[in-house]
């Protein structure tokens, strides 16, 4: 039994640093018509494990040289720009480790290390975590540019510690959306985040006529059980 059980787990282990175990279904799909996939990357990702700050109930880790490996798996099978976008109520769960620019994943921002993989919602201030990631495509000779933002509510568990501002780290942070208030209040932080200026952007189109813009936010709101919520909160939070 123990035998049995070593040897399944070891072989998870090596189906994992390739991605095949979790990922299998997607890493085998036809992505070839995407110009562009989004993921919440909501775990943090460090190369030791840390205490949240403040303490919190269930905390997620994915150790930096995994979250590599596979990020170079996906990469491959997905063939389009990757976004990742890390402003959620877990990405620091081990602390502001994931802030450190010594290790990942704000090393791998920009394509700088892996080509085509943005990070998006945080940074080491709050217009670097404002900024959206570009992707520039085109298709039956029309030329598109995608701007993706991301931002993330309090009311999905994310304290408001995590907030990124001038002078501090962290992630684009919006209030609860429980209110009418509060949501005018939200849109005003949207709408200093749209004026921010794009990442470097990745193109795979030979043109750089634009002639389409679209913008695409990512908002991490609300509790997991979301159905228990009034109707006034889900009123609010159609924003």
């Amino acid at each position: 039994m123990t035998t049995t059980t070593t040897t399944t787990v070891d072989r998870i282990r090596r189906s994992n640093a390739r991605g095949e175990y979790t990922w299998n279904d997607l890493l085998k799909h036809n992505w070839n018509e995407l110009h562009a996939s989004v993921f919440n990357l909501e775990t943090a990702v460090t190369a030791a494990v840390g205490r949240s700050d403040p303490p919190k109930g269930i905390c997620y880790h994915w150790h930096c040289d995994n979250y590599e490996r596979f990020m170079h798996t996906l990469q491959t099978s997905l063939k389009c720009p990757l976004v990742l976008t890390a402003a959620n109520n877990h990405n620091m769960d081990c602390g502001r480790k994931l802030m450190e620019h010594d290790t990942l994943p704000l090393r791998l921002s920009s394509s700088r290390v892996i080509p085509n993989v943005h990070l998006i919602g945080i940074g080491s201030n709050w217009s670097e975590a404002a900024q959206p990631v570009t992707i520039e495509c085109s298709n039956n000779n029309n030329e598109a540019r995608i701007q993706i933002f991301a931002a993330g509510s309090t009311d999905s568990g994310i304290p408001s510690s995590w907030f990124a501002t001038s002078t501090r780290s962290g992630l684009v942070g919006l209030p609860p959306l429980i209110s009418q208030a509060a949501v005018e209040q939200a849109l005003d932080v949207l709408k200093r985040q749209l004026a921010v200026p794009p990442q470097s952007s990745s193109s795979s189109s030979s043109s750089s006529s634009v002639v389409v813009v679209v913008r695409v936010l990512s908002i991490h709101w609300g509790p997991n059980w979301a159905d228990a919520s009034s109707t006034d909160s889900q009123r609010f939070r159609q924003l």
